[in-house]
């Protein structure tokens, strides 16, 4: 998926939108909108990208408005998008990064199940200044074993 420019502008979302199009097109990069389902209000995005088949591994994340953060968006948001990747894809291992100074967010993984891997961990430039990125990752069978029978029946279309 790559960097997001800060600040990010119209034409930033347009060019995204129109490359998550060819991407969904063509395979390679799933987005989808999260939205409050009682108001229907938009309160941000969701992703699955570097999907390699062949290893059968991915990446997830997500964004949510900042008056959206801390009510169980990500959370919920995360934990369909993971069930479509293990079981509409047919992924095994899913990743997720989080810069070091965002605990929230990595709690938030915690919780959905995913654990820190402690190999990985990354210098990179953040519109904040340098930054340690940490990995996240989850195998299917820990997810299932957390939300097997709850989501049981659920499917995410793309």
């Amino acid at each position: 998926m790559g960097e997001f420019p800060h600040p990010y502008g119209r034409e930033d979302a347009v060019l995204f939108i129109g490359n998550a199009e060819r991407s969904l097109a063509e395979g390679k990069e799933y987005h989808f909108a999260i939205r409050d389902s009682r108001t229907d209000e938009l309160v941000g995005a969701a992703g699955i990208w570097g999907i390699d088949l062949e290893k059968k591994v991915c990446e997830i994340g997500c964004w949510l408005g900042k008056e959206y953060r801390g009510k169980g968006y990500s959370k919920e948001a995360l934990a369909l998008l993971s069930h479509f990747a293990f079981n509409r894809l047919g992924i095994s291992k899913e990743y997720a990064k989080v810069f070091d100074f965002n605990s929230k967010s990595a709690s938030m993984l915690d919780s959905v199940g995913f654990s820190m891997d402690e190999k990985f961990g990354e210098m990179k430039m953040h519109y904040h200044g340098p930054a340690q990125e940490r990995r996240y990752e989850i195998i299917k069978s820990q997810f299932d074993d957390k939300y097997g029978e709850l989501l049981n029946g659920v499917e995410v279309i793309a």
